[in-house]
């Protein structure tokens, strides 16, 4: 079970969509990513507060073989959270996005991996330069792009009709 968490006051600059096309897909690419999979189904509830589209949402993806990723956004928070959980057999790994710290808990104890942190929007535009060069593979192909949006439309229509939406990505 993947677990993520992103918080804080809406930007003053986004204006034309809400919490889930701006924040929350980030974290179905993640898990995505992390799953090697896309989700079979979305389940969503979001709402609107202060703000003209959804300002807060909490998003059920279900895979396969019984994996679950529950993403819950909102710009409602006065401070700015970026956690992450992921719930596995033998262990509990949890991030912070922002300090970049990890955390690895199994029943012989605590791990706390030491790295280097680096700043993620520069190495972002280095693997993006990297790849115009040919020096390196991009690693997002545009299908990804894709199905990160057919699955927020899908948590915005699951929120509105208050239903599962079942997918059929590939």
């Amino acid at each position: 079970m993947l677990e993520f968490h992103r918080e804080n006051r809406m930007p003053n600059h986004i204006k034309d969509v809400g919490i889930i096309y701006d924040t929350s897909v980030h974290d179905i690419d993640t898990a995505m990513w992390l799953f090697d999979d896309v989700p079979e189904v979305v389940f969503a509830r979001s709402g609107k507060i202060r703000h003209e589209h959804e300002d807060f949402a909490t998003i059920m993806l279900g895979f396969k073989d019984n994996r679950v990723a529950i993403i819950s956004s909102n710009w409602i928070t006065p401070i700015r959270v970026r956690k992450f959980n992921a719930v596995c057999g033998d262990a509990i790994i949890s991030s912070d996005f922002i300090t970049q710290e990890v955390k690895i808990e199994t029943s012989s104890g605590a791990e706390i991996p030491r790295k280097e942190t680096e700043e993620p929007l520069l190495l972002e535009i280095k693997n993006f330069i990297a790849a115009i060069e040919g020096k390196e593979s991009i690693r997002v192909k545009a299908e990804d792009a894709v199905n990160t949006t057919k699955i927020a439309e899908a948590a915005l229509l699951s929120s509105q009709k208050g239903t599962p939406i079942y997918l059929g990505l590939k």
